[in-house]
């Protein structure tokens, strides 16, 4: 049985946003801290897809 992921597209990081994106008024859930989280687990998932494709 061939691995599912084995043919899953290359992650793509996840958009930065623009410095006035945020209010800078101490959000529980500001734009900056949701992007390191993105960029977090993108960094994970595109790690697992280059030990899948190692000559890519």
């Amino acid at each position: 049985m061939m691995d599912p992921q084995a043919n899953a597209p290359k992650p793509q990081p996840p958009v930065e946003p623009h410095p006035d994106d945020c209010c800078h008024s101490g959000c529980t859930w500001c734009v900056f801290e949701l992007y390191h989280e993105d960029l977090e687990r993108y960094r994970k998932e595109l790690a697992a897809w280059e030990s899948r494709h190692p000559h890519t």
